[in-house]
């Protein structure tokens, strides 16, 4: 079985549900947002299951966390043939099985806290206020000559 780690936001988590015949299967469903692709975020549905449902207590909606889940799948036969994987529907699930606040880093850790190297400085502005010229390849200012 595969595992995978998301993190996003809590979107949702439900009540507990009873299934099967003697009520004794128990699911809890928790919805996150998963932006890991800017342009396609992702509304990802994972179920815990029996004691595992408990874990979504300490959490809400809005919170930043990271799941760690199990990928499970499963097929389910159509029309009654099962001579070829086309007559076949596959179902995947994610099974949760930890749950914790996600570390979010802060602007600032992205930036490095290194001192410049010797010799190394910033960079002055000129004097007139002028930071680009527009020069053509000749090294003459392309305006000249337009009135």
């Amino acid at each position: 079985m595969s595992t995978t780690t998301i993190t996003g936001k809590v979107l949702h988590i439900g009540q507990t549900e009873s299934r099967g015949a003697n009520g004794n299967f128990k699911t809890r469903r928790i919805v996150i947002e998963d932006k890991s692709n800017e342009l396609r975020p992702q509304w990802v549905p994972i179920d815990f299951i029996y004691e595992k449902g408990d874990l979504l207590d300490d959490f809400n909606v809005d919170d930043t966390v990271t799941i760690g889940a199990k990928i499970t799948s499963r097929p389910k036969l159509k029309d009654g043939k099962e001579n070829y994987w086309s007559n076949y529907t596959y179902f995947m699930n994610l099974q949760g099985f930890k749950i914790e606040p996600a570390q979010v880093k802060s602007p600032s850790e992205d930036m490095p806290t290194a001192a410049p190297a010797d010799g190394a400085h910033e960079a002055e502005a000129p004097e007139n206020g002028q930071l680009f010229t527009d020069t053509g390849a000749s090294g003459s200012r392309m305006d000249e000559g337009l009135t």
